[in-house]
C-alpha cells in the first residue's frame, strides 16, 4: 500500500480559537498521530485537556483530506464529534467539531 502524506506523528502547534497557553495545559504533549489500516484510518488527538480517539477515511471528493469521527475526553467530560485534517508538505490544518458544541481549528507540523 502506498504511503500517504497524512500518515505519522504531528505536533499540534496552534489552535487559533483558544488561548495560546491551552495547548500546554494538559497532561500530554499536543499531538496528532494518524495510521492507515486498509481503507480506514485510526488516530489520536491530544491538546490541552482534550484526549480524542479518531476513526476516519479519505474524503472521496479530496483524497488529500482525512474525514474523521472522534470520541474521548475534554476536561474530563465524555465528548464525541467529527472533523477533518489535510496536509501540505510538513504542515497540516484541520478542525474538530464537538457534537452539539464548540468547533476548533488546529495547525500541526510533522515530527
Amino acid at each position: 500500500m502506498k504511503w500517504h502524506a497524512l500518515e505519522g506523528a504531528w505536533r499540534i502547534t496552534a489552535m487559533p480559537d483558544l488561548v495560546e497557553e491551552y495547548l500546554e495545559e494538559g497532561e500530554h504533549e499536543p499531538k496528532l498521530v494518524l495510521a492507515r489500516k486498509g481503507r480506514d484510518w485510526n488516530g489520536e488527538f491530544e491538546a490541552g485537556y482534550m484526549s480524542l480517539g479518531l476513526f476516519g477515511y479519505l474524503d472521496p471528493a479530496d483524497p488529500e483530506r482525512l474525514l474523521f469521527t472522534f470520541d474521548g475526553l475534554d476536561e474530563h467530560h465524555q465528548v464525541a464529534g467529527l472533523g477533518f485534517v489535510a496536509a501540505t508538505g510538513d504542515d497540516a490544518r484541520g478542525e474538530v467539531w464537538f457534537h452539539g458544541g464548540d468547533r476548533y481549528r488546529f495547525e500541526a507540523r510533522r515530527e
